[in-house]
């Protein structure tokens, strides 16, 4: 104290005994009582740990409030409780690859408070992730002529990409397929006992049409069906669905399966479609689906005022299980059975019209005629067709696309058939060699001795053999044209004398003493 007054002397300590203790304080905006309050100690001594260095107290004084008031002007009651960045962005993240309700699921089950509030707030994460994305990237693609030049790019070094058609005035055709893909479709398919090449149109995969071509390899045999598998062929992807464009995309397939090729082909009712399939395989059977034209019938009828108990009697008559139209052997039959109908004709006039210049040509030529002589063992649907739209779509996570990306997938498809097909030769995967095909099955440990250059030989030889006709699709009998009688198909031999092997005119006589 000097002059009464006092006068404080200040210490110089040395700097490696200063402490500082450093506090943050955030208050809740509900309620300026709650607070949150960090507390850490910066210089600390040498010798403590680094982990130590970085501890901090986190402390929360006063009493959390039990109701919350909805945030700033928000029309909605509900309180907004933030929820962590990290979360949002691990959770947008993921979304990429899985389904959001599959996210949101898996984020709840991990810790139900740090979850996200909804999907909603998933889905809009990735919005902006997707769209900053595209803002940063001076190159991408901001509608159809970005994505014709990015496929245009990649024509001459894409595997997949095979044809690229522009047309004035009109959006591209992108024709899409595996030249080992092919050749497998080729040797499964040609020939009157081949597999049936189905053809269908899917939807919903983007701002265009996919038509897919579909078959079943006859050298494979799938564990969990224990039937041929179900192959993914040729596939087109177009924006409209005029005779023309169908017409590019079969000429093309034609055109690599031979033109005088014999082939079964299945398809719905699509009027361009058909037209053009008549068109570029004019040697070709043809099938329409049975559940396609059962559904066309009922829909008519219902629309029309028929009512339930003569719906189900039309369909029966036709679709029966044991004594429908199409399944009897002969057309004197089926044209005798179609007398069952005239009740119901006459009952519905405009069903009667609809019948006669529709149906009745269309259930003749390509549902009775191809289960008569024996093309088809039943009435065909487009189930594998379907099958193979399904898996499209799954691929791509029931989503919408561009056509670059969905170009990606289906390679990836193509890729993983050829795949599962190898691993199928030394009894491995969900697929095994048919029996007609076993002796090209070689062992584990066999396959892993080769060089590549001799498993693609080996592979190559499995694909270019031919599998062996599909006899049990083929009728056994001889029908009658005019009544119900059938003749079983003779022998080759029936007519020829013991071990005779050259045509009748050369052939000597001989006599066999006794």
């Amino acid at each position: 104290m000097v002059n009464g007054a006092i006068i404080y002397e200040p210490l110089f300590p040395q700097p490696s005994s200063v402490l500082t203790l450093h506090r943050y304080y955030t208050k809740l905006m509900e309620d300026n009582t709650f607070k949150k309050r960090i507390t850490k100690i910066a210089g600390l001594p040498e010798f403590i740990s680094v982990e130590k260095k970085m501890l901090a107290i986190v402390e929360y004084c006063g009493t959390m409030p039990t109701k919350l008031k909805k945030l700033g002007n928000s029309k909605k009651s509900e309180p907004y409780i933030r929820t962590d960045p990290k979360v949002i962005q691990r959770a947008a993240e993921m979304a990429e690859h899985e389904k959001v309700s599959n996210v949101m699921t898996k984020l709840m089950e991990d810790n139900i408070f740090t979850a996200p509030k909804s999907t909603r707030q998933i889905n809009d994460k990735r919005f902006r992730n997707r769209k900053r994305k595209r803002e940063e990237n001076m190159n991408s693609r901001i509608n159809i002529a970005d994505d014709v030049v990015s496929v245009l790019s990649e024509l001459h070094s894409n595997t997949v990409i095979q044809v690229i058609i522009l047309t004035k005035h009109k959006k591209p055709v992108v024709i899409v397929y595996s030249n080992q893909q092919m050749n497998d479709m080729i040797r499964n398919c040609e020939g009157d006992d081949g597999s049936v090449l189905g053809v269908d149109r899917t939807f919903n995969l983007g701002n265009f049409y996919v038509t897919v071509f579909s078959y079943k390899n006859r050298c494979l045999i799938s564990n969990r069906t224990k039937d041929f598998p179900v192959m993914f062929g040729p596939c087109m992807i177009h924006f409209n669905a005029e005779e023309e464009t169908y017409g590019n995309f079969f000429s093309h397939v034609s055109d690599r399966l031979g033109q005088k090729t014999r082939l079964t082909i299945g398809s719905d009712e699509e009027k361009s479609m058909t037209n053009a399939l008549k068109a570029k395989f004019p040697h070709a059977n043809f099938l329409l689906c049975t559940k396609h034209i059962h559904d066309n019938i009922r829909r008519h009828l219902q629309e029309n005022g028929a009512g339930v108990q003569a719906r189900k009697g039309i369909l029966r008559v036709i679709f029966g299980k044991n004594d429908g139209i199409i399944l009897f052997a002969d057309d004197t039959e089926f044209d005798y059975r179609c007398q069952n109908l005239e009740p119901y004709l006459e009952q519905l006039p405009v069903f009667k019209s609809y019948w006669q210049r529709f149906v009745l040509c269309k259930i003749k030529t390509y549902v009775f005629r191809p289960l008569r002589d024996g093309v088809i063992s039943v009435p065909r649907t487009n189930t594998n067709s379907e099958s193979m739209n399904h898996k499209l779509k799954a691929a791509v996570n029931w989503d919408r696309n561009k056509f670059p990306e969905l170009i990606e997938v289906i390679g990836t498809i193509y890729k993983n058939q050829i795949l599962f097909l190898r691993c199928a030769l030394f009894s491995k995967g969900d697929w095994r060699i048919a029996p007609s095909m076993e002796h090209h099955v070689i062992t584990q440990l066999v396959w892993h001795g080769m060089s590549q250059m001799e498993k693609d030989r080996h592979v190559h030889k499995f694909m270019m053999a031919k599998p062996p006709p599909a006899t049990a699709t083929k009728s056994r009998y001889f029908s009658a044209s005019n009544i119900a009688f059938k003749c079983p198909k003779a022998s080759g031999n029936v007519g020829k004398k013991p071990c005779q092997r050259k045509r009748p005119a050369s052939e000597r006589t001989k006599t066999y003493c006794k």
